[in-house]
């Protein structure tokens, strides 16, 4: 069974640390990805629809400049000033960052096998009995091999060679064994959320503070309209391990 060295995980962007350079105040050239609505004209950041929203486009900022509403996807950049955006240029959405879901180990003697595989079991063993030596396992693609997957679990602690030999007898599908020693498993993963979460909860039912998404794995992901000093203070008061992604940022 191959097994490697995961790299070691890279800090956070935009920690609480660095909220700085992304606070917008009165005056700020800022921009942002999204659709525009109409009548009245606003730009919508891209929050989930939930039964408690009918409206596509809860949470949004009103936009100035515009004629009339463009169709799709644009990104625009102005200023905001008096809690308006004012546009002052339409430019073409960036792309989305590529995330990588090639495999990290080395094929087996033989190759990767085809199929579907039952993980019931090994899930058990990882998320529930030993959620102090793993992370979750997640589901890699070989290069140039369709309908193949493989299963990654990345060990944290422990021996790893035993790890895999636990594994490989709880599932009979491809599996690859991953050592990621130093980096934090899913009981420490659960310790950040638990540590965070009311007081995050709590700015979060405030639907004036624009909070529209949690989540993460080694940080608490906070999605939200725009970081305004106000709130950067009340993020800074409750952890550093926040990782905060505003839509409304300013331009770098």
């Amino acid at each position: 069974m191959a097994s490697t060295r995961c790299p070691p995980a890279e800090p956070a962007p935009f920690g609480v640390a660095t909220a700085s350079s992304l606070v917008v105040r009165d005056g700020t050239e800022v921009e942002a990805t999204g659709r525009v609505a109409d009548t009245p004209m606003r730009f919508c950041a891209p929050a989930l629809t939930t039964p408690m929203y009918a409206d596509t486009c809860h949470i949004n900022v009103p936009i100035t400049g515009l004629s009339t509403a463009p169709e799709g996807i644009v990104r625009l950049r102005g200023i905001w000033k008096a809690g308006v955006l004012e546009v002052r240029e339409r430019l073409d959405p960036l792309p989305d960052p590529a995330r990588s879901w090639a495999t990290p180990c080395a094929p087996p003697e033989g190759g990767w096998r085809t199929g579907q595989a039952d993980g019931e079991e090994l899930h058990h063993y990882v998320l529930d009995e030993h959620p102090e030596q793993f992370r979750r396992p997640w589901a890699s693609f070989p290069d140039g091999q369709a309908g193949v997957d493989v299963l990654v679990v990345e060990v944290v602690a422990g021996d790893v060679q035993a790890a895999g030999h636990e594994l490989k007898s709880r599932y009979n599908g491809n599996l690859c064994v991953v050592d990621a020693t130093g980096k934090p498993s899913l009981k420490d993963q659960k310790g950040i959320r638990d540590a965070v979460i009311e007081p995050l909860r709590a700015i979060m039912r405030d639907e004036a503070n624009g909070v529209y998404g949690l989540g993460g794995t080694d940080t608490v992901q906070v999605d939200l309209l725009m970081l305004t000093p106000a709130l950067a203070d009340r993020f800074a008061q409750i952890s550093p391990a926040l990782e905060l992604r505003p839509w409304l940022r300013p331009v770098s």
